[in-house]
């Protein structure tokens, strides 16, 4: 049977969410690192029961991200493909610039928002996704891993993601 895919109401574990059931996570480059506080929000925000943290065989891992000129609540979006994680999507809800990315580690199609329009990225986020993750996997250019999806088992995660995007910004 393949990590991480759905068997009904029971979801097995993929081997690249431990971060959230032994409290390590894991770097871009498979070193081990401390999780962020997004991470810790994840893992805190979803009862055990609700399928959140992974679906379908994918994993949703949030953070905080500051870069130089930008800063806000991230998603990625990351499934297997040939045996390794891979980040398929990754929304960034920043304050001035948010846009989100199909394949950011390879290709790297980054998509803008328009502010006038999208007052609030990480609503907008939640929506956007909302049983359209199987065909945005598939034009991010990974048609098999999309093939193997059940959206609505994705899309009952979303209400936990969008928690821990929330809880991930710092308070103060």
């Amino acid at each position: 049977m393949e990590h991480g895919l759905s068997t009904g109401e029971r979801h097995l574990p993929h081997p690249h969410c431990r971060v959230w059931r032994v409290g390590r996570a894991v770097g871009r480059r498979g070193a081990e690192r401390r999780p962020t506080d997004g991470e810790k929000a994840l893992r805190d925000s979803i009862p055990a029961d609700m399928p959140g943290l992974e679906a379908s065989g994918l994993c949703f891992a949030v953070e905080y991200r500051n870069t130089r000129t930008d800063r806000g609540p991230s998603l990625q979006i990351l499934g297997e493909v040939d045996g390794k994680p891979v980040q398929l999507l990754r929304f960034d809800c920043f304050e001035h610039e948010p846009h989100f990315h199909y394949d950011p580690d390879g290709k790297d199609n980054r998509i803008f928002l328009n502010q006038a329009r999208v007052s609030d990225p990480v609503a907008w986020t939640i929506d956007y996704l909302r049983g359209n993750i199987t065909s945005l996997v598939r034009i991010a250019g990974y048609g098999r891993v999309a093939d193997r999806l059940d959206e609505a088992a994705l899309t009952a995660a979303l209400p936990g993601v969008e928690k821990a995007l929330r809880d991930s910004v710092p308070r103060g």
